[in-house]
């Protein structure tokens, strides 16, 4: 039998459960044998803090607070029900105020 034709169908949907990735940064600090000097190898330039949200995650938050006006606790319960992330309604605000301020 020759086939005439195929039909297709998609179904798009998202993931059971959307995480936020994590990537981990280490700065080694080694001590010269010899001269007893400390050295200390630097982190990316954008990496200040210890935990830090990133950018995309940061523009994800404003997007909703700002774009769509979905009011900072809200979208902070968003920010947990979607990514499993607790975020402070004090974060939320800085990252709006360091975001709106470019």
């Amino acid at each position: 039998m020759l086939v005439q034709k195929a039909d297709k169908r998609q179904v798009l949907d998202l993931p059971e459960e959307v995480r936020l990735e994590v990537n981990k940064h280490q700065a080694e600090i080694q001590t010269c044998p010899c001269c007893g000097e400390q050295n200390e190898a630097e982190f990316p330039p954008a990496v200040t803090q210890a935990t830090q949200y990133g950018k995309r995650v940061q523009a994800r938050m404003v997007y909703l607070n700002v774009y769509h006006s979905i009011p900072t606790e809200r979208t902070a319960e968003v920010m947990k029900d979607l990514y499993q992330q607790p975020v402070s309604v004090r974060t939320m605000a800085a990252i709006s105020a360091k975001v709106g301020s470019k």
